[in-house]
């Protein structure tokens, strides 16, 4: 039996000449290309026989204009993080329900990739990852048969003992020992699951209108890698059911949410962030064993090509069609090579890369290079 080709994909494209730039993409092998909500950008994408994907915010708020959209923390404070406010607010997935059904509308659009469709990480800060706590989500927690109140009163008791203390989140390291906080803090396990069913519901309630409204049309998103999105809400097993393709974000290097050593770092931070913080918060999220790393400096220079391969391979353990898993990767890598050719050996579907910019094209050609065709 032939195997399945690997797919090709990219996350942008420079708009001064999208038609030439698309027509190379496409004489270079790529497959799919996810750009922004620009019909005239899609056109381009299309036209050169590529497969066109429109990808937004999700939550997006303006924290000026509707303070009152913002995520609260378990303190009670607003918090705006990833330019989005709180996750269950119905106006915030309202527009972004219209933004993704008009971009279905069009013709040249194959599908549409779903980013930030999560609760804050702790990349964002540690206020910001705490929520959230405001009225809308309370109400929802409360129909879900959560206990709210020991929600919020566990988090808020989590945080001073693990995640600002660096000799709690060394405890919550070893399954054990997260075994036992939980039984401690159950309220803890019920903030995290009370996220990942909200997010549920709405890739699910999104999947129901795309199938009625745009059946023709693919719904796919960018999640956290496996060692991180269940700090976020999202649950592979739960979403694959509602999603065509999953891109896990598995940056090994460079600054932002969900980049590895982005969101290990923060969480070292949150305590010391000397050598005991860094490997205490390496082994909270089961990266110890692809890392090195002792100090703040070490997680910035980032993490290898085979951790990449790891979360692959368990982004597509974690789900029941391996083929749907499309890692994206950065592509401005010294070791390009290295990292596609060990993502594609972890048994994932293809693999797409973050971004295509003025100025990368020898990186393009690098990445189309690497994949085994």
């Amino acid at each position: 039996m032939k195997s399945r080709r690997p797919a090709l994909m990219v996350h942008g494209i420079p708009t001064g000449d999208a038609e030439q730039r698309a027509r190379l993409l496409k004489e270079l092998g790529f497959d799919s290309v996810v750009a922004g909500l620009d019909r005239e950008t899609m056109a381009a994408i299309s036209a050169a026989g590529l497969s066109a994907f429109v990808c937004t915010g999700t939550f997006t708020v303006d924290p000026d204009r509707d303070p009152d959209l913002l995520a609260v923390d378990v303190d009670g404070q607003r918090r705006f993080w990833f330019g989005s406010g709180c996750p269950n607010q119905p106006a915030l997935r309202s527009a972004h329900m219209s933004r993704v059904l008009e971009a279905l509308s069009w013709p040249e659009v194959s599908g549409f990739y779903l980013d930030g469709i999560r609760f804050a990480s702790p990349n964002a800060g540690l206020g910001e990852f705490l929520p959230c706590f405001c009225a809308v989500c309370e109400s929802q927690a409360r129909h879900m048969g959560f206990d709210f109140q020991r929600m919020r009163t566990h988090v808020q008791d989590f945080r001073h003992s693990v995640l600002e203390d660096s000799r709690g989140l060394e405890r919550c390291s070893s399954p054990a020992g997260y075994a036992q906080v939980i039984a401690e803090q159950p309220g803890v396990a019920d903030w995290l699951a009370f996220r990942a069913a909200c997010i549920e519901r709405y890739v699910g309630e999104l999947a129901e209108i795309v199938a009625n409204e745009r059946g023709d049309k693919r719904l796919c998103a960018y999640l956290f890698t496996p060692s991180l999105s269940p700090l976020v809400g999202q649950n592979y097993a739960r979403l694959e059911r509602f999603l065509a393709t999953i891109s896990p974000m598995t940056y090994r290097m460079t600054g932002g949410d969900s980049v590895l050593g982005s969101e290990v770092g923060a969480m070292a931070g949150w305590s010391s962030g000397d050598a005991t913080a860094v490997r205490a918060a390496l082994r909270f999220t089961g990266l110890a064993a692809v890392s090195r790393a002792r100090t703040m400096e070490g997680l910035r220079r980032g993490f290898s090509p085979s951790a990449v391969a790891r979360e692959a391979r368990l982004a597509a353990e974690a789900t029941t069609a391996p083929h749907k898993i499309i890692p994206i990767i950065t592509l401005r890598d010294a070791r390009l090579h290295e990292t596609v050719s060990r993502t594609l050996e972890s048994g994932v579907g293809g693999v797409s890369f973050f971004a295509y910019q003025d100025g990368t094209e020898g990186f393009i050609r690098q990445a189309a290079d690497a994949v085994v065709r």
